[in-house]
């Protein structure tokens, strides 16, 4: 992304919504950066290409484990949580300031 880099998005992410789960897809292998992110709480890596399936696969995973340990209590919190829209412009104002 111009101007940002994955582990800023990440940072701005995990800082206004901590327990959103974050999957990391990547063309290049898991180490270095990747490997760091992991390690900070991203939830899983894809690494690309994938296909839709695959990634059908990842987030089902990462979704059920998160509800698994109590993040999605409530349809008014997985509705918030997963707001593609909402937690994109949070993201594009913090890079942007």
């Amino acid at each position: 992304m111009p101007g940002i880099d994955g582990d800023q998005v990440f940072d701005h992410i995990h800082t206004h919504l901590p327990h959103l789960p974050v999957l990391l897809s990547s063309g290049y292998a898991i180490n270095g950066q990747a490997e760091a992110l992991m390690k900070k709480g991203c939830q899983g890596f894809i690494q690309k290409p994938f296909n839709m399936a695959a990634l059908s696969e990842y987030v089902r995973k990462i979704l059920d484990a998160a509800r698994n340990r109590g993040l999605f209590s409530n349809r008014r919190h997985s509705r918030f949580a997963l707001n593609y829209g909402w937690a994109r412009r949070r993201v594009t104002a913090a890079a942007t300031t």
